[in-house]
């Protein structure tokens, strides 16, 4: 499942506040849609992390309104038929899906920009287009609204516009949609479009992280591992990263697997550190295959499985590099293996310390 959707500090973390596929509140459209996305990709029951036992809002949308801005509006099933269709290459599922739009149906809409954002399949994106359906949608959803917002400040169209972004995400906020205040907290935080109030910023974070919204118990916590607009303290931290990864939320995950392989607050516990990041991987979080591929070359056989075979795919899968990395490790260990493809030229030491294997206490 896709899940949408940023630090380095003091402690030893090679988290980079810019990667996040599905990380922060600003930082990916709406996550209950892409939830459906994915249903319609894998053809699979979905249900979202952020709401457990919703599976996927596939009421026709005139039945039902929901009383709660942050649980999934409905979709209809004409609309999720004809997203499948078009998914599969039936170009007649697109015509019908913008034929609903185009009559003020807003979950086609957003169906619409969902499937051509930066989340949808590679082959039907347009993201200018996406953004010009979440427009339509705005005025009757608060996620498409949220949307709007994220392409104002990405700059869709050419030209980043901070201030209408804050704007949208504070009319958001108002209506209570969670994932938009810590949005414009984030954007107080940076001083973007607003003017800079970090204390702010932490504070619209708190709000919607006690909420529960996975997004911002994440940013919260990414706050408070830096100490910005909050005190540093990496125990708060790691509180509001577990709430996040309890959700799905790969960011917080990916930051868990650091706390527990350093100790920071924490006993060392490397193989739990390990099944995060494998959890951080499956959510989007391909950094976390090189870390995953050093820690089991150096593990020891268990019976007849041999950790090193897992770790080749890792090392292969790793962003970047791919065999060249997967080969610089099998030298590191003293081994060889011709699972391995030919090394491709990188600079060795400036990738190893950009994606190398975990990260270590005083290292990095």
């Amino acid at each position: 499942m896709v899940r949408h959707c940023r630090s380095r500090s003091a402690t030893t973390f090679s988290f980079r506040p810019e990667t996040t596929g599905c990380g922060r509140c600003s930082g990916g459209y709406n996550s209950e849609m892409t939830c459906r996305v994915a249903f319609l990709l894998t053809a699979a029951t979905v249900v979202c992390a952020a709401s457990p036992g919703d599976a996927m809002g596939l009421a026709d949308p005139a039945s039902s309104a929901s009383e709660d801005p942050n649980k999934p509006a409905p979709v209809g099933n004409d609309v999720i038929e004809s997203a499948r269709r078009w998914i599969k290459g039936d170009l007649g599922g697109r015509s019908e899906l913008e034929a609903l739009a185009t009559e003020g149906r807003s979950d086609a809409q957003e169906m619409l920009g969902e499937l051509m954002g930066s989340h949808g399949p590679p082959a039907l994106r347009d993201e200018l287009a996406a953004c010009g359906w979440f427009v339509k949608a705005a005025a009757s959803r608060l996620d498409s609204l949220h949307n709007s917002a994220l392409c104002a400040e990405k700059g869709v169209n050419g030209t980043p516009d901070l201030a209408r972004a804050a704007e949208l995400y504070r009319q958001a906020a108002d209506r209570g949609y969670h994932k938009s205040m810590c949005a414009l907290g984030n954007l107080y935080v940076a001083g973007r479009g607003v003017p800079k109030d970090e204390a702010k910023g932490a504070e619209l974070c708190r709000q919607a992280a006690e909420q529960g919204e996975p997004d911002a118990q994440t940013d919260l916590g990414n706050l408070y591992l830096r100490g910005i607009g909050v005190p540093h303290d990496v125990a708060q931290a790691r509180h509001w990263y577990e709430l996040a990864a309890a959700q799905g939320q790969p960011n917080a995950t990916f930051i868990l697997g650091q706390i527990y392989w350093n100790g920071d607050g924490v006993a060392r516990d490397q193989s739990k550190a390990a099944e995060l990041w494998k959890a951080a991987y499956r959510g989007g979080r391909v950094d976390a295959a090189p870390l995953l591929a050093t820690w089991l070359f150096g593990s020891k056989p268990v019976g007849r499985l041999n950790p090193r075979d897992e770790g080749v795919l890792f090392a292969r899968r790793s962003p970047h590099e791919g065999g060249a990395y997967c080969t610089l490790i099998l030298r590191g260990t003293q081994s060889g293996s011709p699972q391995c493809p030919l090394p491709t030229p990188f600079e060795t030491f400036r990738r190893r310390r950009q994606y190398g294997g975990p990260p270590r206490p005083g290292g990095h």
